[in-house]
């Protein structure tokens, strides 16, 4: 059963050491080896396997039909070709700078009647008070109870 010698070292009385985790795979006769449970996951290489595939990348291997139409209907397509030297003049930086700065500037109308109202309560209010307190931890809050209280 072993006539080969790097099979000697897997195989030992009928059992046969290769599989997933050590999975064990009882050879019984009249049963064709590699054909059971966890067969080539292990040291031997099931059928139809390779054990290592030399990957040539200088001339890749062709891909089957399903992906090249996969590659062709993705493939990217730009528009007609623009000269180098009239970049500059459909160059449009400047338009969207200036759009994002009045963007920026530009007030929410919402806003501005909140701002309104405030302003009318501010001038008729006789007193404003203004709550502040700075963020604590709660796990410091204790702490900080204490040491205001003495």
């Amino acid at each position: 059963m072993a006539s080969q010698p790097w099979l000697s070292g897997l195989v030992r009385g009928g059992v046969i050491r290769s599989g997933l985790l050590g999975v064990q795979a009882v050879h019984l006769p009249g049963q064709v080896p590699g054909v059971g449970v966890g067969q080539g996951h292990g040291v031997i290489p099931g059928p139809g396997q390779l054990r290592f595939r030399r990957i040539n990348i200088t001339k890749p291997h062709q891909p089957d039909w399903f992906r090249k139409r996969l590659l062709a209907v993705t493939k990217p397509q730009w528009d007609e070709v623009v000269a180098l030297k009239d970049e500059p003049l459909n160059c449009q930086w400047a338009e969207k700078q200036e759009e994002k700065a009045k963007w920026d500037d530009h007030v929410n109308q919402l806003e501005m009647f909140y701002v309104q109202e405030m302003m009318e309560l501010f001038h008729s209010s006789q007193m404003i008070a203004f709550y502040h307190t700075n963020p604590i931890a709660n796990c410091n809050f204790r702490k900080a109870w204490q040491v205001s209280s003495t």
